[in-house]
């Protein structure tokens, strides 16, 4: 089994004295030793009740209820541990249809969001270089991630697609087949074709 590291909304926020674990829900993110990152909806079984409660009297859905990603028994570290632990044991996280699929990006990637001003910089690049062409043309894209070791990002566009992209650095529209790219259809996608072989081979 691969080793797991979990946030807990719940422990993030001050709960009063009278909180009771077993009748709430919280967001939860697992991170794997592999860089995967699952972000789950979950609720106790006991707060099911609640949420039907709730959703009658402000008048919304009276005939079902939209469901969280996980029914636990209660919010609690030790449950929550538990049932990932068996989750990956039971590959149970291939299940969960609506867990939301992430990357811990390592190096040489990092997210954009932590290199401030120089992923705006990068963005405005990319639109430069890319030509009538190039698969992102046209598109509303947004960067995710960028190769420290060379010009390399990685580009999410359309309905999750995955873009990865090597700027040549020119400052101009370039011809095909440049910038050099490979599409993916989701991030999922790139981790097990890229990205985790990648990993392994460098370890």
């Amino acid at each position: 089994m691969l080793p797991f590291e979990l946030w807990l909304e719940f422990e993030e926020m001050e709960q009063s004295e009278d909180w009771d674990p077993t009748l709430d829900y919280s967001n939860v993110i697992v991170t794997l030793d592999d860089d995967r990152e699952f972000t789950l909806n979950v609720w106790t079984y006991d707060f099911l009740q609640i949420a039907r409660q709730t959703e009658v009297s402000d008048g919304e859905r009276g005939n079902f209820t939209i469901p969280p990603d996980l029914f636990v028994k209660e919010l609690t570290r030790e449950c929550l541990e538990s049932v990932v632990a068996e989750l990956l044991l039971t590959d149970g996280f291939s299940h969960l249809a609506g867990a939301g699929f992430g990357i811990s990006f390592q190096k040489p990637w990092v997210e954009v969001w932590e290199l401030n001003d120089l992923g705006d910089s990068l963005e405005v690049e990319l639109k430069r270089e890319i030509g009538t062409w190039h698969p992102l043309d046209g598109k509303e894209f947004s960067i995710l991630a960028v190769r420290e070791d060379r010009d390399e990002v990685l580009v999410d566009f359309g309905q999750g697609e995955i873009a990865m992209v090597l700027l040549t650095g020119s400052g101009k529209m370039e011809e095909n087949p440049r910038p050099f790219t490979r599409l993916f259809h989701d991030l999922k996608t790139f981790w097990e074709e890229y990205y985790f072989p990648e990993k392994e081979r460098n370890q």
